[in-house]
Formats: structure tokens, C-alpha cells, sequence
């Protein structure tokens, strides 16, 4: 009878011990998850002010007159270097040609028409930040999501885009980064 009881008190132990680690481990996981979404909201929220920067002084540009395309390449260029995230930040006009910004080519241009997030901004110009799906880059042909927001002219039409892209695997990194130990 003794040893049934102590078998009985050992399980009992072994099954509240059992609820405490997994009680303490869905709490650990839902801090990292916490912890995860906050920073990258935080990256997003960052890179959102940049680009608002950058529309803002586009569209104050607009009502002074056309800048020139070195004007606006070093726009990008100082707002590109304040956000390390960003590896490319491109520019372009109402058709969707990619016009500035890092690792254009101007006598070959490529094009943003066909890109949701254009088409989007087309159609609600000025209105909000757009986060793509995961795209292959059309010039950088590497993996990343586009931040964007459009910007518009002295008229308050529809100018074109700006595209804050942050390649896939550095968003990835952040979360690898995490150590959820040997069986996380």
C-alpha cells in the first residue's frame, strides 16, 4: 500500500511539475512573439517616417518647381543613409519608371506598373503606406518586401512612388536571432 501511495504522490509531483514547465514555457513564447512583433513594427514605423520624409519634401519640391534628378539622388541617398534596414530606397514617376535612387540605370529604366503596390497608390494617391508580399527586386533580382508610399504633384495628382525595400532575409535574421534553446 506504501509503495502504491508513493507512486500515486510521484506521479502527482511528475504531472504539476510537467503543467508548471509547460505553463513557463507558453509564457516565454508569447514574450519572444511580443518581443519580435514589436521590433519589427518598429522597423516598419521607421521606415515609414522616411518615407513620409521623403514624400513630403518631394511634394513641397513640386509646388517650387521640378528639382533636378541629382536633387533628389541625394535626397535619397541622406535618407538612405540614416536607415542601415534599407537596401534600396527608388524612386518613381506617375508611368512607374524607376527613375532615382541607389543602382539605377537611367538609359535602362525598369518599370513599377505592373507591382500591386503601384497600382494601389495609382488609384489612392498620398493616402497610406504599402507593404508588398515578398517580391524578387527588378533590378537587385534578391528577395525583399517593399515599403511604399506615392506622392503628388503641386495639383494633388498621383507623381509616383517611393519604395523603402528591406531585403527578406535580413526580416528573417530577426527572428533567427532568437535561442529557443535545444528544442525551441
Amino acid at each position: 500500500v506504501s509503495n502504491i501511495l508513493m507512486a500515486a504522490v510521484g506521479i502527482q509531483s511528475l504531472l504539476y511539475s510537467r503543467e508548471r514547465v509547460v505553463d513557463q514555457v507558453r509564457h516565454t513564447t508569447g514574450n519572444l512573439t511580443a518581443l519580435t512583433e514589436v521590433s519589427l513594427a518598429e522597423t516598419a514605423r521607421r521606415i515609414d517616417m522616411a518615407l513620409q520624409q521623403v514624400t513630403d519634401e518631394l511634394e513641397r519640391q513640386a509646388h517650387e518647381g521640378i528639382p533636378s534628378d541629382a536633387e533628389i539622388d541625394r535626397m535619397l541617398l541622406r535618407q538612405h543613409g540614416r536607415h542601415p534596414e534599407i537596401v534600396n530606397l527608388r524612386l518613381s514617376d506617375a508611368a512607374g519608371e524607376v527613375r532615382w535612387g541607389n543602382g539605377i540605370d537611367r538609359a535602362a529604366l525598369t518599370n513599377w506598373r505592373d507591382r500591386a503596390f503601384f497600382r494601389e497608390h495609382q488609384a489612392d494617391p498620398g493616402q497610406r503606406m504599402i507593404v508588398s508580399e515578398p517580391i524578387v527586386g527588378k533590378i537587385s533580382k534578391v528577395w525583399m518586401i517593399a515599403f511604399t508610399r506615392s506622392y503628388r504633384d503641386a495639383d494633388g495628382a498621383f507623381a509616383g512612388v517611393v519604395s523603402a525595400a528591406v531585403q527578406v532575409s535580413q526580416l528573417i535574421g530577426l527572428i533567427a536571432k532568437l535561442d529557443l534553446g535545444a528544442h525551441g
